[in-house]
């Protein structure tokens, strides 16, 4: 008697997805894109590909997924592969797919249990777009093994036609009594092999909990912690894409909220290039600046308003506030008092002299601390949370080799403002402008924060930093969070790695998570919030709490005296964040409707 010969189906028999099949064709292809700097084609080339791939399934020809990506990036212009072999580009391709392959994918025990119970020569039968070696290696990832394996892509004959069945009869002379097919479609793995006398057994792969989610679609709903994860994931694919798109291997992170995006983004470039075998050759820096310790660098002594007549036009010509641009303010405050405002000051030279020498000062010190960063030799990217770019617009002016500003969001810039190599993730108000972004901005610049006080100058190639005391300690707390936002993070990471959450649909999930936190925050963040303390002048150790009270005594006031309302307003605008007011547990009803009431 003849050995029984087992044929078993791969795709949703022997193995299962966490996703759709052709996610995992669109995360390989972005990998792939990603690695070359070119996710901008990334939509074309995908519709391009699954075009092809019905046209070829139309006319029962079969076809290998590298083929029909390879013939797509040829098409795109301005992209240099003449230097780079076909076979690598292959190589690169391969390596990314079956390992997106083997994290998307796991075994089917109760088929595995099948094919353990059966007795005889056990093959696999694929109707499959890569090659027979490729598969093997995702089936022996889970620690499948087969006797023999035939893809269609490598016999140019598949399942739906018979065609590939009917080499296997003659490769294995075998006929209908002593063949037993194993798969879940019910035409090539099923009705075909009926037809060639064969027998089979169908996986049923109807699962009714699944059906109900198809036909009644829920949409998930992140917690708020779970939101601040996605938008920092978000912010760190962006971050990676446009290091690529513009070719350069070193980003610098600035402080203060720099110091939190690096660690995330860290992560994140671990977790994507471990998992899916790829070296982006990306290093990451943190670089210790702020709007007053690099606004020297702008000083121009034939300027007749040396150089700083942009942060004159944004916060005004007293001379005091001008002086603090440079936390000048106690050392000249003698000047403050001679002169109101800076164009007096500037008419007198001998005070003109003094105030040159020292900011000419603090812009070597900057200088010399960069320089000892190696931060001018290298083509870099730079990210900080926006809003205006400002730090970028001070460094600009000795450094021409910043490629482009990352930030979370960008305002629209001020009158003559340098608007150039600069991009915003969630929101770019200077693009597509949408007020609802201006909401709860200083929670973001709260709960990306850290400790260590704002850089206010550099001795020997140190920042001179000045501390809060206060501050520092709500910060603790602030860390708090961060370290849940964190261990969040790689929870959704292991989503992303796995195809159960798609990283394409990150940068959608990301704006509408920011939204969602800056309108309708969860009472825990906005009691946070409402603890805090902030910084709210240029470069002064103005620091506010977030916290206020109004009575109703107050509000009822309000109604009646113009003054009592002012001052109302000014309270709820110095809060900074309205939505905070409204969602805390922690203000009163009289509180929460004054900011409702009065804007």
């Amino acid at each position: 008697m003849k050995k029984i010969l087992y044929s078993y189906d791969i795709w949703d028999t022997i193995l299962k997805r966490h996703c759709p099949p052709k996610d995992t064709i669109r995360i390989s292809v972005y990998i792939f894109l990603l690695y070359y700097g070119i996710t901008q084609h990334l939509n074309d080339i995908l519709e391009n590909i699954f075009q092809k791939e019905n046209e070829y399934f139309n006319k029962n020809k079969e076809y290998y997924i590298f083929d029909l990506l390879y013939q797509e990036v040829k098409k795109i212009k301005n992209l240099d592969l003449t230097n780079i072999d076909k076979k690598q580009l292959k190589k690169i391709w391969d390596n990314i797919y079956i390992n997106v392959e083997k994290k998307s994918t796991y075994p089917n025990k109760k088929i595995l249990e099948l094919k353990d119970k059966d007795k005889g020569e056990k093959i696999y039968i694929s109707d499959f777009y890569i090659e027979k070696k490729l598969l093997d290696n995702i089936l022996n990832h889970h620690n499948i093994y087969f006797n023999d394996g035939f893809v269609s892509c490598d016999e140019n004959k598949n399942k739906y036609s018979g065609d590939l069945y009917e080499k296997i009869k003659n490769i294995y002379h075998t006929n209908s009594i002593n063949w037993v097919h194993t798969g879940d479609n019910k035409i090539s793995d099923i009705k075909v092999a009926r037809s060639l006398k064969i027998k089979t057994r169908y996986v049923n792969k109807f699962n009714l909990s699944n059906k109900i989610k198809k036909l009644f679609p829920v949409k998930k709903q992140y917690n708020d912690i779970e939101n601040l994860s996605i938008i920092l994931i978000g912010f760190s694919k962006f971050i990676l894409e446009e290091c690529k798109k513009n070719k350069v291997n070193d980003i610098y992170f600035f402080t203060r909220e720099g110091v939190t995006f690096k660690r995330f983004f860290d992560l994140f470039l671990k977790e994507i290039s471990s998992n899916f075998n790829i070296n982006f050759n990306i290093k990451t820096h943190i670089v210790y600046v702020s709007r007053t310790a690099t606004i020297p660098l702008r000083l121009d002594i034939n300027d007749s308003y040396l150089g700083f007549k942009d942060a004159i036009l944004q916060y005004g010509n007293d001379t005091n506030t001008f002086l603090s641009f440079f936390n000048l303010s106690k050392k000249l405050a003698h000047l403050s008092e001679k002169y109101k405002k800076i164009e007096e000051l500037l008419k007198n030279e001998k005070d003109k002299r003094i105030l040159i020498e020292l900011i000419s000062n603090k812009k070597n010190l900057a200088i010399n601390y960069l320089e000892s960063l190696g931060f001018f030799e290298k083509n870099k990217l730079i990210v900080d949370i926006g809003w205006r770019g400002s730090i970028q617009d001070n460094l600009s002016h000795i450094d021409k080799k910043i490629k482009l500003g990352c930030y979370l969001g960008l305002f629209e810039f001020f009158q003559n403002q340098n608007n150039a190599k600069k991009e915003g993730y969630i929101f770019n108000n200077n693009t597509n402008k949408e007020s609802i972004f201006h909401k709860g901005v200083d929670f973001w610049e709260t709960i990306f924060n850290t400790k260590g006080g704002s850089v206010t100058s550099y001795v020997n190639n140190i920042p001179k930093k000045k501390i809060n005391k206060d501050e520092e300690l709500f910060l603790d707390e602030v860390i708090n969070v961060q370290e849940i936002i964190y261990n969040e993070a790689k929870h959704r990471l292991h989503d992303i790695i796995k195809n159960k959450l798609s990283l394409l649909d990150i940068d959608n999930h990301a704006r509408l998570a920011y939204k969602k936190i800056s309108t309708r925050p969860s009472s825990y963040l906005a009691d946070l919030y409402l603890s805090s303390l902030q910084n709210e002048n240029y470069g002064l150790n103005s620091f506010k709490r977030k916290y206020i009270n109004i009575t109703i005594k107050s509000l009822i006031k309000s109604f009646f005296n113009k003054k009592e309302k002012e001052s109302i307003s000014n309270l709820i605008k110095n809060n900074g964040w309205r939505e905070s007011i409204l969602y805390s547990k922690s203000t009163s009803l009289s509180t929460k409707l004054s900011a409702l009431i009065i804007k």
